[in-house]
């Protein structure tokens, strides 16, 4: 089976930004596109740290979700 990874990236890369956009409508919070695309990007990008290693990977998943704690423990 052969995997095209800009087709990968760019799939992954939508979906996290129309994910970004949807939650932005839910919870009726102002966010700019500027941020929708980088977190959008940033999605996109996790997936090419899967396919170097597992480990760095989990570590990845482990900082980001820290990281958005700590955002969100932040505003509230």
């Amino acid at each position: 089976m052969t995997v095209y990874l800009d087709l990968l990236f760019l799939f992954n890369f939508f979906v996290n930004a129309f994910f970004l956009y949807i939650l932005e409508l839910i919870y009726r919070e102002r966010a700019s596109r500027l941020r929708i695309v980088a977190g959008g990007f940033a999605g996109g990008l996790l997936v090419f740290v899967f396919l170097l290693d597992y480990f760095v990977y989990f570590l990845c998943k482990l900082a980001g979700g820290l990281l958005i704690a700590g955002i969100g423990l932040k505003k509230g």
